[in-house]
């Protein structure tokens, strides 16, 4: 987990300490890093709260890259100029579409900013 902070407000969020917590610092990533490599894992998951609101997620996406991982990441789409900038960095990335939920017919965004 990258970070617990989150530019959205989902009702149906999973994470439920969203927007309660920091963000990892540069020297726990590396150490995870290191750990998952140790290990023989072969996949980083960039994950969150939202893990586009990081202001390292581009970095943290080309080390995990460069140390030869597969690189993926789950996001709300919402900061989509951060995310511009992990094309040909991430090998997956999977869009959360919040709006397309229906609610007695009609089309409702739990999302505030959508």
């Amino acid at each position: 987990i990258l970070t617990y902070h989150c530019n959205g407000n989902c009702e149906y969020c999973i994470e439920r300490n969203v927007h309660q917590k920091g963000m990892i610092s540069d020297e726990n990533f590396e150490k995870a890093i290191a750990f998952a490599k140790e290990k023989g894992l072969t996949t980083i998951f960039l994950h969150g709260g939202e893990p586009s609101v990081h202001p390292n997620i581009v970095s943290y996406a080309k080390k995990s890259k460069d140390a030869g991982f597969l690189v993926k990441m789950f996001t709300n789409g919402i900061a989509i100029d951060r995310i511009r900038q992990l094309d040909g960095i991430l090998d997956e990335i999977i869009f959360s579409i919040p709006c397309i939920i229906r609610v007695n017919g009609k089309r409702r965004c739990p999302c505030r900013y959508l």
